[in-house]
């Protein structure tokens, strides 16, 4: 039997479709502990093995926590020569199923309980709901669980010795499967001893040491990145009050300018108070002089009326100008308060 690939979706720590494929040669599956290498292990077992229709225990643990989710998958095999695809759905709408190839193409051949049979038959297993590890046959023979026992050779049926014989008589035929496991060995002892442990001169110590330093070099940088992050944010931060700085006093010199020009304008009328004033009093002194006649006195009255309206014009203009000039006053006070 040859494994080509495995697709799981909804499986335990597999939220989603999760496909692992191999090839006819060793394959190695490298992670680390809590990422899921055992659970595709066990579903490979529940495919093959297991009652599509069980909703025991077992099967409820295999879906993802916290969901009502029906987990399924698909084992693609090789097995004398054909080519198989086992699918099972368990819990919702279950299902199992049984494909051969043909040209390329997927030809169904068995479905539900005859699929489950089909499968335990063709691995030498015994019928189950739920499949022990002592009822899955050769494959169990071959390939045990991580804390799972090995099956006693008494508890074997014929067909595991069958398969067994066939595959030891292959093995020592092979010269060349020997010269590889020497190989394997061989590098294996580059960088393992025999007790498990790694080698202290090995590539992957070195490799480890490097990743320690690299990661210790990583945070470095992160932190120096942090710091940079932080004066990056008050530069921006002084951009902006710079901006709004310039804007201000583009605004205050517009408000000096403004100023100054009402300050001339103020100069202005209070030359022309002055002006007036001394046009009044000579005029109240041609009117002091006006006793004699009446039309002079008419024609003198109606100047100083005319002169007083003028005043009194110029009073108010001065009024106001005193009014906005104390307004900018405290306006130009407050804002120096405030810068």
């Amino acid at each position: 039997m040859i494994i080509e690939k495995v697709s799981l979706t909804d499986w335990k720590c597999y939220r989603g479709t999760k496909t692992f494929e191999f090839d006819e040669s060793i394959n190695f599956i490298v992670g680390p502990n809590g990422s899921g290498k055992t659970t595709m292990f066990e579903a490979v077992n529940r495919i093959l093995f297991d009652k599509h229709s069980s909703k025991s225990q077992e099967i409820d643990a295999i879906r993802p926590k916290g969901t009502n989710l029906g987990p399924s998958g698909e084992v693609v095999f090789q097995h004398l020569g054909k080519r198989y695809k086992a699918v099972k759905r368990f819990l919702q709408k279950p299902i199992s199923e049984v494909y051969e190839d043909h040209d390329g193409n997927w030809r169904k051949i068995q479905e539900f309980d005859a699929a489950d049979n089909f499968l335990k038959d063709i691995f030498g297993g015994n019928q189950s709901r739920i499949c022990k590890a002592e009822n899955r046959g050769i494959y169990q023979a071959l390939w045990c669980l991580q804390n799972e026992p090995g099956i006693p050779e008494s508890v074997w049926n014929d067909k595991v010795h069958e398969g067994l014989s066939s595959m030891i008589k292959l093995v020592v035929k092979s010269t060349q499967e020997t010269k590889f496991l020497n190989r394997m060995e061989e590098e294996f002892s580059k960088y393992w001893t025999d007790t498990g442990r790694e080698v202290k001169s090995s590539e992957i110590v070195n490799i480890r040491n490097e990743l320690d330093r690299l990661r210790n070099d990583q945070g470095e940088i992160l932190a120096k990145l942090t710091v940079l992050d932080t004066l990056r944010a008050k530069l921006i931060n002084l951009d902006i009050r710079r901006t709004q700085a310039e804007t201000d006093l583009i605004s205050s010199k517009a408000e000096f300018t403004w100023t100054l020009e009402k300050l001339d304008e103020l100069e202005k009328l209070d030359q022309e108070k002055k002006t007036v004033e001394l046009e009044f009093e000579k005029c109240q002194k041609e009117y002091d002089g006006y006793d004699k006649s009446l039309k002079e006195w008419n024609t003198q009255t109606t100047k100083i009326s005319e002169v007083t309206s003028q005043l009194l014009e110029s009073d108010r203009n001065i009024s106001a100008l005193d009014t906005q000039i104390k307004a900018m006053d405290e306006k130009r006070k407050k804002k120096d308060e405030n810068d």
